[in-house]
């Protein structure tokens, strides 16, 4: 089970649906059949090249539905994925890690950044 939090600071928990490989699928208490609510988190194991140790690559993708109008303005549900990627040389120390998470978290908490990179697609924000 692993624990998030909504924007109300809220636990929202996710569910292990499937497991297998490199790949686990948790889903979230809005998810059926027709709406999604999944945590998708994958992690590819380091391949050693020579010298170089290689790269982990890991992914968490959240999946939510959402419900926009069509070209024909009917209300429809569509899925909207937001994700997060890593490539991490083997032996990146932990203060690494929460050093670009941190820069991350602090780029993502600026609604600005929100509507002008995420909505409107600017890339020179």
């Amino acid at each position: 089970m692993i624990t998030l939090k909504n924007q109300a600071a809220a636990d929202v928990l996710y569910t292990v649906y499937r497991a297998a490989g490199d790949r686990a699928t948790y889903t979230g208490p809005l998810n059926t059949d027709i709406v999604s609510d999944q945590l998708v988190l994958t992690s590819k194991a380091p391949k050693r090249n020579g010298l170089n140790l290689g790269n982990r690559r890991s992914s968490a993708n959240l999946v939510s539905s959402t419900s926009v109008l069509d070209a024909e303005s009917n209300v429809v549900i569509r899925n909207r994925k937001f994700a997060i990627e890593a490539s991490l040389p083997v032996g990146t120390s932990l203060g690494d890690v929460q050093e670009d998470a941190a820069r991350i978290i602090a780029f993502l908490s600026v609604e600005a950044n929100l509507v002008q990179f995420l909505q409107n697609g600017q890339i020179e924000i």
